[in-house]
């Protein structure tokens, strides 16, 4: 993948055959004993502690948001009449005496919302509290009707992907319900509507997981998903203008977010198949000037009120931060641009090792590539830029960042750290890698629920940037002198 990361590795007491194992020993999710204390007190627990989510929107993750403003099952109507009344009990109330889907909104509410200065529950270990007990009832959900079932076992795949970092344990629930939709006598007792986003929902979470992780798509559910032609089931072909605020347009953003999952499909299924590994890039020139023709049209049909900065120039002028309804698109655009250009990035980061070792695709006399080197260092250039750009995005909403952005900073941590180190001179007069590499560590380690693997993972890129750059020849080189900043976000202007 990366050969010059992985050959600088050298972190004590790493066991890679004993990596996965240990981080499960170490997993303390499964430790009960903090969350029975909390389990076993009764708190004040008002009404607008849930209820702020559906009008705070901003501070809840979109996938999150798409549950509150699309489902019935956790809508605020549903939410009021679920949630107990400030007077009942002498406004006390246990946690053990809530429903499953009132636990599963508390959990959201607890992790993300600022804490209630007239409640006496701490927030993150509230929210754990609250999300175990949820699981520790998950049986009852067998003597719910089918929309019930399934829209809660969704959520809580949800938070166990994005609060939790578990994507085995959700890929296991994922499996349950993709059988479950797949049934035609399960749809046809579903209303069209709930069927509809749930199967949208469960490709959009399926196609993330199984980006990072090994495993097989639920292909019965993937049917369903498109129709004979090719395209999405109940999806607009064209986005409509509306006039209704950003904020409660969670279809039209779950369109969108849909169409560009699908783009990235795309992409790995042209650039990154295993007939294509190491491609020269004259191979991969079609592929990618199509898919950036078709995410140019995309993006060019946005209303403007959706339209968000490309270069790092304008994400400069901008004078506040993208709004946090626009940050998961944005940052699925970006990383579609980051991975259809890293195919070309690797190759020039990387010839000197690949031709030797790979046999070449095409005949010898074709091998010289002097024409197309300006158009290899644009594509590597692109895919830095948007590397960039992601990292700029998300620096600015540290609490939208789960599981899937943390796998984006990642990738986009080791393409900076190989151009700075093999590349220095693909860096703007005013973009210093050090910095912006140092946000990415920060940005990692202020994940809200870090587990052993995410911690692991943190100690691994560090060691490798500091072998890296210790044996790196361009070590000593800085950007140009003048006022040098890292990528000019709206925070630090």
């Amino acid at each position: 993948y990366w050969p010059r990361l992985r050959i600088n590795l050298s972190l004590d007491g790493f066991d890679p055959l004993q990596y996965q194992r240990h981080c499960k020993l170490n997993d303390h999710l499964a430790v009960r004993e903090h969350a029975q204390l909390i389990l076993g007190r009764r708190s004040r627990l008002r009404k607008p502690i849930a209820l702020r989510m559906y009008h705070q929107t901003n501070f809840v993750p979109q996938t999150i948001t798409y549950f509150l403003q699309m489902t019935s099952t956790f809508s605020l109507q549903s939410a009021w009449e679920q949630l107990p009344r400030s007077g009942d009990n002498l406004g006390h109330v246990k946690l053990s005496d809530l429903s499953l889907t009132t636990l599963l909104l508390l959990s959201v509410a607890f992790q993300y919302l600022i804490p209630d200065p007239t409640n006496d529950f701490s927030t993150s270990a509230t929210s754990r509290a609250c999300f175990q007990l949820a699981l520790s009832r998950l049986w009852t959900l067998h003597s719910q009707d089918k929309e019930v079932n399934l829209t809660s076992k969704m959520m809580v795949a949800v938070q166990l992907i994005i609060i939790y970092g578990r994507p085995f344990h959700a890929l296991g629930i994922l499996r349950q319900v993709g059988m479950v939709l797949s049934s035609t006598w399960t749809r046809s007792r579903l209303p069209l509507r709930p069927a509809s986003f749930l199967t949208k929902m469960h490709f959009l979470m399926e196609s993330d997981m199984l980006s990072e992780i090994d495993g097989q798509p639920t292909a019965d559910v993937a049917q369903l998903f498109f129709d004979t032609s090719g395209n999405v089931n109940g999806s607009q072909t064209q986005f409509p203008l509306y006039s209704a605020p950003p904020e409660q347009q969670a279809p039209l953003f779950f369109d969108h977010t849909l169409w560009l999952r699908l783009c990235l499909n795309r992409i790995f299924t042209n650039i990154y198949m295993i007939n294509n590994a190491n491609s020269n890039p004259r191979l991969v020139g079609r592929p990618i000037s199509d898919i950036t023709s078709e995410l140019e049209y995309w993006y060019r049909s946005l209303p403007i009120e959706l339209q968000f900065p490309r270069t790092l120039a304008a994400y400069g002028l901008l004078t506040s931060s993208i709004p946090s309804y626009k940050v998961n698109i944005a940052t699925r655009y970006y990383l579609c641009h980051f991975m259809l250009n890293k195919g070309v990035c690797y190759y020039l980061l990387h010839k000197e090792i690949e031709r030797p070792a790979t046999p070449p695709k095409i005949h010898e006399d074709q091998q010289d590539l002097s024409d197309i080197e300006i158009w290899v260092f644009e594509c590597s250039r692109t895919c830095l830029d948007n590397a960039l750009l992601t990292v700029a995005c998300l620096s600015s909403h540290p609490q939208l960042i789960g599981w899937y952005q943390m796998q984006m900073l990642i990738s986009c941590y080791a393409v900076i750290l190989q151009c700075s180190v093999q590349s220095p001179q693909m860096f703007g007069d005013f973009e210093d890698p050090e910095e912006t590499l140092t946000s990415i560590e920060s940005q990692l380690e202020s994940v809200r629920e870090q587990n052993t693997g995410s911690r692991w993972t943190i100690d691994m890129l560090k060691n490798v940037r500091r072998n890296l750059q210790a044996s790196s020849p361009h070590s000593s080189l800085k950007p140009t002198s003048g006022p040098v900043m890292r990528v000019q976000t709206p925070s630090t202007l």
